[in-house]
């Protein structure tokens, strides 16, 4: 399994599999373009990883400033 969080030991915010496909088809696959689109729509709390995630509390997220702009640049690929 593919988890874009390392703190993700209970595999809630997986994006694919590298068993069943590329690191490239993942990385640019639809589950990951999801999980991009829900960060950036601010619901985070849609993701039980991300939910109570300590880091997304303490630590600054240098982005959301930016999330409107990279909202109507991101694509499916």
């Amino acid at each position: 399994m593919v988890s874009v969080c390392g703190e993700d030991w209970s595999h809630n915010a997986t994006i694919g599999d590298v068993n069943t496909a590329t690191l490239q088809e993942i990385w640019r696959g639809q589950e990951l373009f999801e999980f991009r689109k829900m960060l950036l729509e601010l619901r985070r709390c849609d993701n039980r990883a991300c939910a109570n995630c300590f880091y997304l509390k303490v630590a600054p997220d240098n982005i959301d400033a930016y999330r409107q702009q990279i909202l109507t640049q991101l694509r499916p690929s």
